[in-house]
């Protein structure tokens, strides 16, 4: 789950700014059940995680239709097998920009149905560990482009405002 905290004048009237703040985690296992003739056999394995911090900041280039710039460090650890019984990863760090843009509708006094469109171009780096030790290390770069469609803000007061995203359709390239 992602969340974001907004501070702002929240009019969303021509010439409003916008200043928010990203902060996410996922992590967990993966747990694998094969079951026949009686016999059970079950396998557990780390599964990827996630972290991500960022900052948005935006100005309403009109009544309700925000235009925006977004920061943020995403960091992943992938398993991607065993060596000697020991689990080896992937990790790649990134800096990520993300110009996009958003529009405001109001369902009920205080929510918002907030779709936005957006790019974005990375470029960080990718190490493999095995037990320990790094094995690889390379440099690298991407672009991307999103939707989000299932995007929601309430506004707490009218300086803070949270807000949800359900789904989104995204797309990225990454060059090594």
């Amino acid at each position: 789950i992602t969340m974001l905290i907004c501070t702002a004048s929240f009019a969303q009237k021509k010439g409003s700014m916008y200043v928010g703040g990203t902060l996410g985690l996922s992590t967990g296992t993966e747990t694998t059940t094969i079951k026949s003739d009686g016999y059970k056999i079950s396998e557990t394995n780390p599964s990827t995680t996630e972290f991500l911090i960022g900052a948005d900041f935006g100005y309403f280039i009109a009544n309700n239709l925000r235009l925006s710039v977004g920061i943020s460090v995403p960091l992943t650890s992938k398993p991607y097998g065993k060596i000697d019984d020991e689990w080896a990863y992937s990790t790649i760090t990134l800096c990520a920009i993300n110009p996009n843009i958003a529009y405001y509708l109001k369902l009920v006094d205080r929510f918002y149905y907030t779709p936005e469109v957006g790019v974005n171009f990375h470029f960080g780096g990718l190490s493999q560990k095995v037990k320990g030790t790094q094995d690889l290390s390379l440099g690298c770069w991407g672009v991307g482009a999103y939707l989000k469609f299932a995007s929601f803000e309430f506004k707490v007061t009218d300086k803070i405002a949270l807000g949800l995203n359900f789904g989104s359709l995204s797309y990225n390239s990454m060059n090594v």
